[in-house]
């Protein structure tokens, strides 16, 4: 199995009884877990088909000038500061790297 599928299908526990019930393509096989391969791999080129025609749609749409982006959200800054530093934080949280 790839490690893409892995990655993606062990954490949660799909592999171990997955099976379809009309083509019986079931993870128990080494055919069934190279079947599970190639379609999460087609899935995973379709998607990156679809991100690419999207970035090149925007792109040319903001060539022609009709595409500005998202509107900037209209907040209240010192409310925005106020809730940041909650829990005695001097700088607001920052995601983890």
């Amino acid at each position: 199995m790839s490690a893409w599928t892995c990655d993606f299908f062990l954490p949660v526990g799909i592999i171990a009884y997955a099976k379809t019930l009309k083509e019986s393509i079931g993870t128990a096989t080494p055919q069934g877990r190279f079947m599970l391969t190639v379609f999460g791999a087609l899935a995973e080129l379709e998607r990156e088909g679809i991100l690419e025609r999207q970035r090149e749609g925007i792109e040319i749409a903001k060539n022609e000038g009709k595409y500005k982006g998202r509107k900037p959200i209209d907040y209240d800054e010192a409310l925005f500061k106020q809730f940041a530093n909650v829990g005695g934080r001097e700088k607001p949280r920052q995601p983890p790297q």
